[in-house]
């Protein structure tokens, strides 16, 4: 954490994270590109 104001401008990005626990299915397939979605940054 910082002591400091920090600000933000439009267009600036920000990271964000959610961690959560998941199991994988014997036949789950996910060997393909991902194109964006929610959370995406764009890159």
């Amino acid at each position: 954490m910082l002591d400091e104001d920090v600000e933000l401008k439009a267009g600036d990005k920000m990271m964000q994270g959610i961690f959560v626990k998941y199991e994988k299915t014997d036949d789950d397939v996910a060997d393909g590109e991902r194109n964006g979605g929610f959370g995406s940054t764009g890159k």
